[in-house]
């Protein structure tokens, strides 16, 4: 998705208008995309703070966004960094009020917004995965089953536009969701012998289909698929756990973390309703660094 919105200005030719003798000059207009998807962020920082802790809450929480020094320096580069944190996070915040009152608009926006996260990048997919069911679980309780039972009709029009979503940025072509290719170890080939060998019923007919028959939303499957594949036979996490955590220690910047920490001695004068969202906006990062040190998310160090 990132690729196609920062590729729209170059589509449009604005970058004819910059004269420059640098080419990567020529890159400035797709750099203004970033930016305002940085500016949507900062604003939607404050519309969510504003909504559950209050304007004053929402505001400081907008100002240290704004000039905290990793949104200050991927804010303005061609990257997936900055897109699919606004989409995520809008994600996150949609979700919350869905789940608080399910409508059929509510749905649309919720399912707009998981398949521009997930278009953003595909392991959003399973950071969304995890944070709903931490979501839904503090909003509903052990009946969360049985409440998306009784709402499955609007739970489903969300997972129906997040995957119409996805197809049409394939332009809604059916493609393969196992390409051909003549390579006797990749995955597929593989199955295909262990098949023969061991008679495994609907294995080989299923791997032949999928090499054969064309379905909707076959290039997103082929790309859920190879990346799993890459992840099972990575052979477990690029980096000891503590990494990411020391990357996030060196990453964020001290007066944020004594922000954060004078916040939690202060969170007991906080109302119930605040002490809840508190605690679950305080569960979604726990979530996602669990959930990366899991993927054997390399903890990169780009801007430190």
């Amino acid at each position: 998705l990132m690729p196609i919105l920062t590729g729209i200005p170059i589509a449009l030719g604005l970058d004819t208008l910059i004269r420059s003798p640098r080419p990567m000059d020529k890159a400035f207009p797709s750099r203004m995309v970033t930016v305002a998807l940085g500016a949507v962020l900062i604003v939607a920082t404050y519309i969510v703070g504003a909504r559950v802790f209050g304007s004053t809450v929402g505001l400081v929480a907008a100002f240290l966004l704004a000039f905290e020094p990793n949104i200050l320096a991927h804010s303005h580069f061609v990257t997936t960094d900055i897109g699919v944190t606004l989409f995520f996070f809008l994600a996150i915040g949609l979700s919350i009020r869905f789940f608080a009152r399910p409508t059929r608009p509510r749905s649309v926006l919720l399912g707009l917004a998981v398949g521009y996260a997930v278009g953003a990048k595909i392991t959003s997919l399973i950071f969304m995965t995890f944070t709903t069911i931490a979501i839904l679980w503090q909003e509903k309780g052990p009946r969360s089953w049985k409440w998306i039972v009784k709402k499955r009709g609007v739970v489903l029009l969300g997972i129906i536009v997040t995957l119409v979503f996805l197809w049409a940025m394939y332009f809604f072509r059916s493609d393969l969701v196992i390409a051909e290719r003549p390579d006797e170890n990749r995955v597929s080939s593989r199955l295909l012998r262990l098949a023969g060998d061991r008679t495994i019923p609907f294995l080989a007919p299923s791997i032949n289909i999928l090499r054969t028959v064309p379905v909707p939303l076959g290039g997103f499957i082929a790309l859920l698929k190879n990346n799993a594949i890459r992840a099972v036979t990575r052979g477990g996490a690029r980096g000891a756990w503590y990494g990411m955590l020391g990357a996030i220690a060196v990453k964020t910047p001290i007066p944020l973390i004594l922000l954060f920490i004078v916040g939690l001695c202060t969170s007991g004068k906080l109302s119930e309703f605040k002490k809840r969202r508190l605690s679950l906006f305080g569960t979604i990062p726990i979530i996602i660094l669990a959930v990366s040190i899991g993927l054997g998310v390399a903890p990169l160090v780009r801007f430190a």
